[in-house]
């Protein structure tokens, strides 16, 4: 038979993580101190409680450290203000290829090496997400590129940014 006393940890920092990477850094980091009170002022008298309190206050910290890594990007800051950037990336994964009203269109999350935003050239290892016109057949994963669009806010709490591409060629 299993040992089922850490179900309850592991389902509580589940839904901690399920619940967290939807919203902000400063959120995230809220949820992890009340959590670490919660786990300070019950654990002698609850350990359980205390053990699960103190799983899920360390995913808070994780989500609370990766949401502020891409609020606080440059692209990030950029793309509120819908600004031009060119951007040196990788394909990070296979681009997907759609029809939407009769045209041809490629999606595909690229990784930003370095980008041209506004005067202003930075480095980073950002996610975009990038919207090309025509097919992609011809960009695979690790493929370096040089992608020239305009920036908007993500959805995706992942991404820095959503780049509409108008020029794309080789570095």
């Amino acid at each position: 038979m299993h040992d089922l006393r850490l179900v309850g940890p592991a389902l509580a920092a589940w839904a901690a993580a399920a619940w967290l990477v939807g919203r902000g850094s400063a959120t995230a980091l809220g949820v992890a101190v009340v959590l670490v009170v919660v786990a300070a002022t019950t654990g002698r008298r609850r350990p359980a409680v205390a053990l699960t309190a103190l799983a899920a206050a360390l995913v808070a910290v994780s989500c609370a450290w990766r949401l502020a890594d891409v609020e606080s990007s440059p692209l990030t800051h950029a793309a509120q203000s819908r600004a031009m950037a060119t951007l040196e990336a990788t394909v990070a994964r296979d681009p997907r290829t759609y029809e939407r009203f009769g045209t041809v269109a490629s999606v595909v999350e690229l990784s930003v090496l370095r980008a041209s935003v506004q005067g202003r050239t930075v480095g980073g290892r950002d996610t975009v997400i990038g919207f090309l016109p025509g097919p992609s057949d011809d960009l695979a994963v690790g493929q370096r590129l040089v992608v020239r669009g305009r920036l908007a806010p993500a959805d995706d709490t992942d991404a820095a940014a959503v780049l509409t591409v108008l020029r794309r060629g080789r570095p």
